[in-house]
Parts: C-alpha cells; structure tokens; sequence
C-alpha cells in the first residue's frame, strides 16, 4: 500500500489530510453527481480537473479501506481491543473488524 498512500499524500498535500480522506469517506452522492457532471462535460477545463482529481482522490482512498479490510478479513491483520468482561486486551477474530467496518460505514 505504500505507492498508494505516496500518490494520496501527493494528491491530498499533508500525510493528514490524506489519512482524512480515507477515515471520513465521502457521501456517495457527492461521487455520484461528480461521475455524472464529469460525464456529461459541463464545466469548465479548471473545474473538470478538480473532479478528476477529486475522483482520483476518492478512487485511491476506497481501495486503500478495501485492502485493509480484505487484510483483516484474511488474517494478515489481527484486529485486538479491550475486553468490557475483564478489562485484558484480546484478539478479536477476523470475522468481527469486517462487521464491525461494515457497521461503521453505513
């Protein structure tokens, strides 16, 4: 995933607010009409190439999450947390950071 945060920090101008992009995913109706204007071309050459880059942004970042999940999906990642029942760390099996992804996202 390395050449892909380098292109998002490079995209997005700070290692911050390339880590925002990929916490705070966008709506997906800002994707949506941004597809469709771009599509239809009706903007200006400027505005055409802030939604390109705009959608790189978005492309990049969506697949940086989806890698991350398949990892702790396959168990390349062992997702751990705090126990409410003893107050130990644990690990959590891989089925649940997919689920709990999921829950977070919708």
């Amino acid at each position: 995933m390395a050449p892909e945060w380098a292109e998002l920090v490079a995209l997005k101008g700070s290692p911050a607010q390339a880590l925002d992009a990929i916490s705070r995913p966008e709506p997906g109706i800002i994707g949506y009409y941004r597809r469709l204007t771009l599509v239809e071309g009706s903007n200006s050459p400027a505005g055409r190439a802030a939604m390109e880059e705009q959608e790189a942004v978005y492309r990049l970042a969506e697949s940086m999450r989806d890698a991350f999940k398949a990892m702790l999906a396959s168990g390349r990642l062992i997702g751990t947390g705090i126990y409410r029942g003893t107050g130990l760390r644990q690990q959590a099996p891989p089925e649940v950071p997919t689920t709990i992804l999921r829950t977070v996202e919708q």
